[in-house]
């Protein structure tokens, strides 16, 4: 399946005949009246992983949703340069894309 944002496709273009016209009238109304997925925008966050002096584990919560994963975040390194190895957040979901600021 490939999802698409409808809404920003540009059909405007020049139309020189009639059978342009159609064409382009019939292309129009295949994508008004396709059928749609019932789709969540994807969030988009970070770990924010922190140093824990004296317990052998790391502070690792999400950007988006606030939630503590210390105790089952698979972390490598050592902070402040600690990764966690998720891709996703298993509380909210978001995808652990961001760019560090």
């Amino acid at each position: 399946m490939r999802l698409i944002d409808a809404d920003a496709l540009n059909l405007d273009y020049e139309v020189e005949t009639a059978d342009d016209w159609k064409t382009a009238h019939e292309i129009a109304n295949v994508i008004k009246y396709a059928p749609t997925v019932d789709a969540v925008q994807v969030r988009h966050g970070k770990w924010i992983v922190e140093d824990n002096p004296g317990t052998g584990w790391y502070l690792v919560e999400c950007s988006e949703c606030g939630e503590n994963v210390t105790s089952t975040a698979p972390c490598i390194g050592f902070p402040p340069d600690a990764e966690v190895t998720w891709d996703y957040c298993p509380y909210c979901g978001a995808k652990m894309d961001e760019a560090e600021p």
